[in-house]
């Protein structure tokens, strides 16, 4: 490699770390970045479009007069009614490795919903004698629920211990997600932003330079 002379020491350096910067990562690298950050990024859609919901729910009243077409996919809601005492204990994957343990029940007269409340959280909720309060969270269709095989599970045995036959337009009402509740999504959407852009400004770096050349 020649040197002129007559160009800074700093421009010199500057292009020498441009060069071992990509000697050492290929371009491919990038575009593989760029692929994961969107894929990641559409998977948490919903998640992060539910954190900015509006934060008053919308009161639905009682299950038992519910009617499906006022179930919207990811929503914030507020249902009233009888439990069923017969529950489903089960874990559900929360964030990777860790998991949170989860009741599972219906509303009596109502074969829309199903309902998912932590344990600690249905446990006080009894103590305080309030089991046929409102129930508040993020109402998930079955089709678009997270995780398909928790769900049939479920689904099972509520179908042969109750014989509810559930609408295939009904969902997953998960009481006391909220919105601006959970920060470890809007923490991971914004790594997956700055990913996506410092790789897009990388490619473009290296796009213009090679035409310069």
């Amino acid at each position: 490699m020649e040197f002129d002379s007559n160009i800074p020491s700093e421009k010199l350096d500057e292009d020498l770390k441009e060069e071992r910067s990509e000697k050492k990562r290929p371009i491919v690298v990038s575009i593989v970045m760029i692929l994961l950050s969107l894929g990641l990024m559409y998977y948490y859609f919903e998640d992060i479009a539910f954190f900015f919901a509006k934060p008053e729910p919308l009161v639905l009243g009682d299950a038992e007069r519910l009617l499906t077409h006022r179930l919207k996919h990811n929503s914030y809601i507020s249902v009233s009614g009888i439990p069923d005492p017969r529950m489903l204990r089960g874990d559900s994957y929360v964030y990777f490795f860790f998991t949170k343990k989860f009741n599972y029940y219906v509303f009596m007269g109502n074969t829309n919903i199903i309902v998912k409340e932590p344990v600690e959280l249905n446990k006080s909720r009894r103590e305080e004698g309030l089991d046929t309060g409102p129930r508040i969270g993020r109402f998930i269709r079955f089709d678009r629920y997270f995780n398909q095989r928790e769900l049939a599970q479920a689904r099972e045995f509520f179908t042969k211990k109750l014989g509810r036959h559930f609408d295939d337009k009904g969902g997953v009402l998960v009481v006391g997600e909220r919105p601006y509740g959970d920060f470890v999504t809007l923490v991971v959407y914004l790594v997956l932003l700055s990913v996506l852009f410092y790789n897009l400004i990388d490619i473009y770096k290296r796009v213009k330079k090679w035409k310069v050349s």
